[in-house]
């Protein structure tokens, strides 16, 4: 899914000449969380199997994974609704 992400933000970035600032900012603003939140998940998995490998302690450990699931996950989604919202008010007026 971030390969995905990544070629429609790059689409974007080619098709986006006249579009407001604000909009550009949000779409790369939620692109930048997106690389954190997968550089987090891959850290968390990471740490977990490998560097505990073995060790049935380390499984259930919560590296960052109190911030990468409801925090940040909350935030993109907020942006991406509230985006739709003022979209969807624009052409209903």
């Amino acid at each position: 899914l971030f390969s995905t992400l990544s070629v429609q933000t790059y689409i974007y970035y080619e098709a986006s000449v006249r579009d407001r600032l604000v909009t550009t900012c949000l779409v790369y603003g939620v692109y930048a969380m997106e690389v954190v939140q997968t550089a987090f998940v891959i850290y968390d998995a990471f740490a977990i199997f490998v560097y505990g490998f073995g060790d049935v302690d380390s499984l259930p450990a919560i590296h960052f994974h109190w911030l990468t699931i409801p925090i940040m996950s909350g935030l993109v989604s907020c942006a991406s609704q509230l985006f739709y919202a003022y979209r969807i008010f624009i052409l209903s007026k």
